[in-house]
This record gives C-alpha cells, sequence and structure tokens, in this order.
C-alpha cells in the first residue's frame, strides 16, 4: 500500500529463477528469496547491487473499484532476464 487511495501489488515470485519470495517483519521487512538470498524492500526494488535477481519484483496492475475493493492483474514474467517480459 502507497497512500489512502492507492494500492501497489507485487509478484511473489522472484525475477532471478522464479523461487516464491518471503516477507520477513521482525525489524528486517523486507522480501526474502531463500533460493539464492536475493533481497527486496517493501517496494520491491534490490536491496543488495550484489543480489543475482537481475530486476525489482513485478509490479502487478491494480485497479481499485467501488471504492473498497482491490481487483489485481496478475501476471508472471519471464525469470533471468533484466527486462520485464510477459510469459
Amino acid at each position: 500500500r502507497i497512500g489512502p487511495d492507492k494500492v501497489r501489488a507485487l509478484n511473489a515470485k522472484c525475477p532471478h529463477t522464479g523461487c516464491f519470495v518471503n516477507y520477513q517483519t521482525g525489524g528486517e521487512n523486507r522480501f526474502h528469496c531463500p533460493c539464492h538470498d536475493s533481497t527486496f524492500a517493501p517496494d520491491g526494488k534490490i536491496l543488495d547491487p550484489r543480489s543475482p535477481s537481475p530486476r525489482a519484483l513485478d509490479e502487478l496492475a491494480v485497479e481499485i473499484r467501488n471504492g473498497t475493493e482491490v481487483w489485481v492483474t496478475f501476471q508472471n514474467f519471464r525469470p533471468g532476464v533484466h527486462e520485464q517480459v510477459p510469459v
């Protein structure tokens, strides 16, 4: 979430090889990929410049309907490339 009327949705797959990321709380507040140790900020940006991930977490299209409903267009993207290529 980025504001009272704005919401961001991120794909939970790491752009490196497609492993699912976990959100870590307790002071870390980050996404972590257990496969190759990529870490991402809550906004999806890469935290460590040495990360094997070629890009930030993929953002998904979001629409707020009727003021209370959040609709997310889910889509996967090709892992291992710098560009966000839909699959």
